[in-house]
């Protein structure tokens, strides 16, 4: 193991698949024993949450929120921010 991020925090957002970039970024940290928050783009039909819940099960996520990028939910966004502020020395992946 090339890092050790136990004791530290990290939100991986853009969770869509097993095939997306995010989703591998999110098994290294998790690997490496970083505490991981999700975030996910919802779809209208309520769709993604239940596939990205089961997908992300195993990293076992303390945080798991659809984001919508639209400013109808800027509120959501926020409280999403200030999960992320709260935590002690953040990883950022992107």
């Amino acid at each position: 193991m090339l890092l050790d991020l136990r004791g530290k925090k990290a939100l991986v957002t853009g969770i869509a698949n097993n095939k997306s970039i995010a989703w591998g970024i999110a098994q290294q940290l998790h690997a490496a024993g970083a505490e991981l928050g999700v975030t996910y783009l919802p779809d209208d039909k309520g769709r993604f949450e239940g596939k990205v819940r089961e997908l992300t099960a195993p990293l076992a996520p303390t945080l798991l929120r659809s984001k919508r990028s639209s400013p109808r939910s800027r509120s959501s966004g926020a409280r999403s921010m200030s999960w992320c502020t709260a935590w002690p020395s953040p990883v950022r992946t992107s």
